[in-house]
């Protein structure tokens, strides 16, 4: 039992976590991604919403980034990083907290061009 709160409360962070997201995806992500799409690709609204849901953001990133250091980032940056791009898309409201706990529940539906 104690071993499973304690997966559990590693995840439910207990302040706002917006400026530590914002100080990961900085670090990790915008030498690539908000150069003009000099490098890596544009992260606006309609690729974020491209994944569906916060869990499917969550699994491509911890697979597949940063690009050139993937599996580079802990489980906590990760889920502070999609956090971070759905609140700085507009995809949830700000303050939404995103983590192991939530992600199943933040579905989106694809861009389109009326929206």
């Amino acid at each position: 039992m104690a071993a499973g709160l304690g997966a559990f409360v590693m995840f439910m962070p207990s302040r706002d976590d917006t400026a530590d997201s914002e100080l990961v995806y900085q670090a990790r992500c915008a030498y690539c991604h908000d150069l003009d799409g000099t490098i890596g690709v544009k992260l606006d609204e309609r690729v974020i919403r491209s994944y569906g849901s916060a869990r499917r953001l969550f699994n491509y990133l911890r697979i597949a980034m940063p690009y050139d250091a993937p599996r580079t980032m802990t489980d906590s940056d990760i889920w502070l990083t999609t956090g971070y791009l759905l609140r700085s898309r507009g995809i949830v409201p700000p303050g939404t907290r995103v983590h192991e706990g939530t992600a199943d529940e933040i579905t989106f539906q694809p861009w389109s061009p009326g929206d």
